[in-house]
């Protein structure tokens, strides 16, 4: 990157990395340490637990959902 470069340029399979393979590893880490919780927490842990969790996933699925600010944002090739 140099001074005149706005965007940091991905290859694909960088692309692919973070857009597909790091979503899931994140995915499977999360749900393997949300069952160690249940396992070995009391009714208030997991009360909390489930709370924590669902606010969570809201919150994403609402940044998701969520439209763009600008409707450039869709095209992918001014963004990569």
């Amino acid at each position: 990157m140099n001074s005149r470069s706005k965007t940091i340029k991905l290859g694909k399979w960088w692309l692919g990395i973070v857009k597909y393979l790091l979503p899931i590893v994140l995915t499977i880490v999360w749900i393997g340490g949300m069952i160690d919780v249940v396992k070995a927490a009391t009714f208030e842990q997991l009360v909390f637990t489930v709370i924590s969790a669902a606010i969570l996933l809201v919150a994403t699925l609402i940044f998701t959902v969520l439209p763009a600010q600008t409707p450039d944002w869709d095209d992918a090739e001014e963004r990569v």
